[in-house]
């Protein structure tokens, strides 16, 4: 596999050039058939490029290759947020819950699907943690630093906070 050619497949995603991206993505895949980062890349250039479904049927097809994969139920879990599938969603969040309990982003994870559900309180749930060891005033582990999903987390936190902002809307 070629990681310039993946790397330029995200960075052209990246800019909102979807359609050379996804090109690009296509034909990682032909000549990667067998890979399934390539497959959990392809994916995401299609979620950014608004394609939900297509992302779904994706994830879909790189199962077999690496089945129990928490990359997979992430994945997954931020594909059927997209969706607003949050009950499924939520089911693949608990699933790399079991998968990876330390998973760094499974936190902004379960605080973005709840939110879509309109769970305000459980969504604050997996945000409250102790100080971990080695604390730095500045860095917060609850809420890693994984683009497709602290964009979307964000979203969800403006739906909740502009109509309480702006009564009118």
């Amino acid at each position: 596999m070629s990681w310039s050619a993946l790397r330029q497949t995200v960075r052209l995603s990246r800019l909102g050039k979807h359609s050379e991206a996804l090109a690009k993505a296509d034909l990682l895949l032909t000549q990667n058939h067998a890979d399934p980062r390539i497959y959990y890349q392809l994916a995401l250039v299609q979620l950014e490029a608004d394609q939900a479904d297509q992302a779904l049927q994706t994830l879909e097809l790189a199962d077999p290759l690496q089945p129990d994969s928490p990359v997979l139920s992430l994945y997954r879990a931020l594909v059927l947020g997209q969706m607003e599938r949050w009950d499924e969603g939520l089911e693949q969040a608990e699933l790399l819950q079991r998968q990876c309990p330390q998973h760094q982003f499974t936190a902004s994870l379960l605080c973005y699907l709840y939110l879509g559900q309109g769970e305000v309180g459980k969504a604050m749930q997996p945000l409250e943690i102790g100080k971990p060891a080695g604390w730095v005033s500045w860095f917060r582990p609850e809420l890693a630093a994984f683009a497709p999903l602290l964009s979307r987390l964000l979203l969800q936190l403006e739906l909740f906070l502009l109509p309480l902002e702006f009564s009118q809307l």
